[in-house]
């Protein structure tokens, strides 16, 4: 599957999970079915390569996938 930013964020959505800690989130790969894990495993390649290529800030990341509370 080619990955374009929306697509990787939109699938990546589906895995946020609000933590036990008060005001925090975090993706967790374990809220999604089985068979979907790789393709949004493939999904965070794709966002950290954009991240270390300078394309993409972890923030706006964040932002935009909804880990900030």
């Amino acid at each position: 599957m080619t990955f374009s930013y929306d697509v990787a964020v939109n699938q990546l959505k589906k895995a946020v999970k609000t933590s036990h800690i008060e005001n925090q989130k975090h993706i967790d790969l374990t809220l999604v079915d089985p068979i979907e894990r790789e393709s949004l495993q493939k999904a965070l390649m794709y966002i950290k390569a954009m991240i270390v290529r300078g394309e993409l800030t972890d923030q706006q990341f964040k932002s935009d996938v909804g880990l900030e509370a």
